[in-house]
């Protein structure tokens, strides 16, 4: 593969991509050093490359519990679920796994307090 065209930008993604091994890896190092790249240059296109990675695509502690907390509080997991259909799918699915979860948990509390005052 001959990665001499390609521009700076796709190569400094290029390099910093550990997915390539072997002799592509080797092709892609040698042209990277044969660019010779300022620093300044080079804190340019880290900047760029960074914008161009997704964010933290997992929720966090306090959305779990959250979420958890107020399963059966329609509005507000609507609008969660509205909030999240703008982000990504690992963490759409991580909010229907946690919700799920908390409509089985107080599902089993209400059952289980309901089965305590009728007797």
């Amino acid at each position: 593969m001959n990665v001499e065209p390609i521009t700076d930008k796709q190569l400094y993604a290029l390099n910093n991509n550990p997915l390539f091994r072997g002799a592509l890896r080797d092709e892609i190092s040698a042209e990277y050093g044969r660019r010779d790249f300022s620093d300044q240059y080079a804190d340019e296109l880290n900047s760029d490359y960074k914008q161009l990675l997704p964010g933290d695509a997992n929720l966090t502690v306090q959305g779990k519990i959250l979420t958890v907390l107020t399963a059966y509080v329609f509005p507000i997991n609507s609008w969660v679920a509205i909030y999240l259909s703008k982000g990504s799918q690992i963490m759409q699915k991580q909010f229907w796994n946690w919700l799920t979860l908390g409509y089985v948990l107080w599902s089993v509390l209400i059952i289980v307090l309901l089965y305590s005052f009728a007797r």
